[in-house]
């Protein structure tokens, strides 16, 4: 038997301590629950994006000595209906005492599907979600789900795939829209035991609480390259190729500009008073 639970009802729809929960004594060991199906995320992506990878976060806890564990969880396609990688193939067990958050694939995780077939389309149809189903492992325990929360990781249309050329030269990565050119600068680096430092001068008008964002390219002929974000600094999404011989990484990074970064606002001049005659 299934149910459909909405993500904007109470009781999955928030970290709130609303509860989709099971307490009949009759839930004993080695019963299921019922399939749960989560729906109606609301996405909105451009569908010139691809999708690279699919987050998804719970917050719950079982009872009982012998918890009780997730048997079933798989995202649902715009149908409704399950499709990829059943990620509690192998039984995930739930944690105890208070709501704790577990995680569900990540950063180029695609739920063994790849851009084709999960599609920005899909995402966006108030269908796609995720389904689960729980298994007890002791008599008279109880199950509590607080939320489930998606996170689509993805590549925007404007993002290119540009490589350094032999010289260490590479070509601008460019934004087609009426915003500002983005620009990644390139390196080419034989030697992987050295490390590089690369400094970026900020945008000129840069005030304080503006956005920052930094996208990092890295290629290695050698081994899969480290990129360090500078302090203050955190990483968006990040990308390996390993196509066509030796590794090329993207990252994308960002902050808010502080005071420091920020452009001072020259106080207004005072106007000359008339002299008294």
């Amino acid at each position: 038997m299934t149910t459909t639970i909405s993500s904007a009802s109470p009781n999955i729809g928030a970290d709130d301590t609303a509860y989709a929960s099971i307490t009949d004594n009759t839930y004993d060991t080695n019963d299921y629950s019922y399939l749960a199906k989560a729906q109606g995320f609301g996405f909105s992506i451009d569908t010139g994006a691809t999708i690279t990878g699919v987050l998804v976060e719970t917050g719950s806890y079982a009872t009982g000595t012998n918890r009780a564990g997730w048997m079933m969880f798989q995202l649902l396609n715009a149908s409704g209906a399950a499709f990829g990688d059943n990620k509690a193939a192998t039984e995930v067990i739930l944690p105890a005492t208070a709501i704790t958050n577990q995680t569900w694939g990540g950063t180029g995780d695609m739920w063994g599907l790849n851009s084709s077939t999960l599609t920005p389309a899909i995402v966006n149809d108030a269908d796609f979600g995720v389904q689960f189903a729980i298994q007890q492992n002791t008599d008279n325990a109880d199950i509590y789900v607080d939320y489930v929360r998606i996170t689509i990781l993805l590549r925007p249309r404007w993002f290119h795939r540009h490589g350094c050329s032999a010289d260490g030269s590479g070509p601008a990565l460019r934004q087609r829209s009426r915003h500002r050119r983005l620009s990644v600068l390139c390196r080419r680096h034989r030697r992987p035991e050295r490390t590089h430092v690369i400094t970026f001068n900020k945008p000129t008008g840069t005030i304080e609480g503006d956005l920052l964002l930094a996208l990092v390219y890295h290629y290695n002929d050698v081994q899969e390259p480290t990129i360090t974000p500078p302090s203050g600094w955190a990483s968006i999404a990040t990308e390996l190729y390993t196509g066509g011989g030796g590794y090329r990484k993207w990252t994308l990074l960002w902050k808010r500009a502080g005071a420091s970064e920020g452009r001072t606002t020259p106080s207004p001049r005072r106007r000359a008073e008339p002299s008294t005659p």
